[in-house]
């Protein structure tokens, strides 16, 4: 299904930079959807280990002994902190498309 959707969101930006024969989007890789992400949250306020989870990142509050003490799995703050990037990202993608 991932594949799927990637080939499909692939194909919808690389529409968009030859129909704006912008050139913007040339250097766009997926990862950067991840550091947007990750960008956007930490200055909206949520906290970084949280961000880190979401990534699923494993370094960080999650390296050496931190990880093996600490098994929180964040679930309840990834979800708040999820909805309420949702929340800013509703009315740009609503201008977007």
């Amino acid at each position: 299904m991932w594949a799927h959707s990637k080939k499909a969101l692939l194909k919808a930006i690389s529409d968009k930079a030859k129909a704006e024969e912008t050139g913007e989007m040339a250097g766009w890789r997926l990862h950067d959807l991840r550091r947007t992400l990750s960008t956007g949250m930490n200055e909206r306020g949520i906290l970084p280990h949280y961000v880190e989870a979401i990534l699923n990142h494993i370094d960080g509050h999650k390296a050496g002994n931190a990880g093996v003490y600490n098994r929180a799995t964040y679930r309840a703050q990834m979800a708040q902190a999820l909805a309420m990037n949702a929340s800013h990202l509703a009315p740009l993608s609503a201008s977007v498309l």
